[in-house]
């Protein structure tokens, strides 16, 4: 499936899934609410997309010595407006 660009996986879809649910319900959300066996970095990685894509906003980020992300922090993160449309965009294609 592709999105804006950006072509994504069944896994891509169920994170992003578990992150808006998190965030639309005041909690971080954490790899372990995925439902799945979903590695931190894959994780991340999503989250550094959704943040890119303007689906999400705010999110912090520890980083390594060369830049790598190492752990997001979702505390104070928040579903944008564009966000906010991309997920009916989601509910349409998939209920």
């Amino acid at each position: 499936m592709e999105y804006g660009g950006v072509i994504m996986t069944e896994n891509s879809i169920t994170i992003r899934f578990a992150i808006l649910l998190g965030l639309l319900e005041g909690r971080e959300p954490m790899p372990k609410d995925v439902g799945m066996a979903v590695s931190p970095e894959e994780f991340n990685t999503e989250v550094q997309r959704m943040e890119h894509e303007g689906i999400i906003a705010n999110v912090k980020y520890a980083r390594g010595a060369h830049d790598e992300v190492l752990v997001v922090f979702l505390k104070e993160a928040v579903v944008t407006p564009r966000g906010n449309a991309y997920i009916d965009e989601l509910m349409k294609r998939y209920s």
